[in-house]
């Protein structure tokens, strides 16, 4: 059972991944960013669901895992390499990553 002072802190991180979930996805698609290289790496990532050799037929700086990661977030989404689900996916990715962030810090390793 949680004590009484977890409730309320767990209710404040939930409201404050909702709020950054909604601004997330509010800026990813309402702008475009002048380092935003999106349509390059799209090109390599459908290349490679297609089954093209990776670092062989596709150049990328990223390892394996990088498009293992880009795999399972386009299978959730539904399989089709596009703006909306790249976006999708990487607001996931960061949301999450915030998320892993606060459970590993060390008020919840006690």
């Amino acid at each position: 059972m949680q004590s009484p002072r977890r409730i309320p802190a767990f209710v404040s991180l939930a409201l404050l991944l909702a709020a950054s979930a909604l601004v997330a996805y509010w800026r990813s698609f309402s702008r475009m960013v002048v380092y935003d290289d999106e349509g390059t790496m799209m090109i390599g990532i459908d290349r490679f669901f297609h089954g093209q050799v990776l670092f062989d037929s596709i150049r990328s700086i990223y390892g394996p895992f990088y498009y293992l990661s880009k795999w399972l977030g386009y299978a959730a989404v539904g399989g089709v390499v596009s703006h909306a689900s790249t976006r999708i996916c990487g607001n996931f990715s960061a949301t999450n990553t915030g998320n892993d962030c606060s459970r590993s810090s060390p008020q919840y390793a006690q």
